[in-house]
């Protein structure tokens, strides 16, 4: 398995230094899909926003895993007809509980629908505090996310 992380932001400055970055336009990105659709079995989107590329994609490499990140509001209502498609055929992971039940509550077809709470914690809660009762993370950022996507796709255990 190969993969190559890469970024479509709204400004570059978004980007971490390390993270490739393919440009804040969907021209750019389609470019990009369509430059590396059969390099790589399994592409992230992390917005539903960017089902579009993921139909290009489809097109020209219809083996590939698709996977969305799905985070909230966008996904709390009737998906239109062609992303809930290109979301039937793929993974579809949310962030909590609420947006899971609202995505199938008003989506049907979907089926692979998942609970992945990716950064809900990190945002509600004050890490200072743990360190101050003497727990230190030992894993970095970068490396657990590596971690869970291996676990996920199911090459390890965690």
């Amino acid at each position: 398995m190969s993969a190559e992380i890469v970024g479509i932001y709204d400004d570059e400055n978004d980007v971490r230094p390390t993270l490739p970055f393919i440009g804040s336009s969907k021209i750019q990105a389609f470019r990009y899909i369509f430059a590396n659709a059969k390099k790589f079995d399994t592409f992230i989107f992390a917005h539903v926003n960017l089902a579009p590329l993921a139909m290009a994609l489809h097109l020209l490499n219809p083996k590939a895993r698709i996977i969305f990140c799905t985070h909230g509001i966008e996904i709390w209502k009737k998906l239109p007809k062609p992303t809930e498609w290109i979301m039937n055929g793929s993974t579809v992971l949310t962030v909590s509980n609420f947006s899971m039940n609202e995505l199938k509550r008003y989506n049907l077809k979907l089926n692979d629908v998942r609970l992945f709470p990716n950064c809900m914690m990190k945002k509600l809660t004050d890490p200072s505090k743990l360190h101050a009762l003497g727990w230190k993370h030992t894993v970095e950022l970068h490396e657990g996310i590596e971690k869970m996507y291996a676990w996920y796709i199911g090459e390890r255990d965690l």
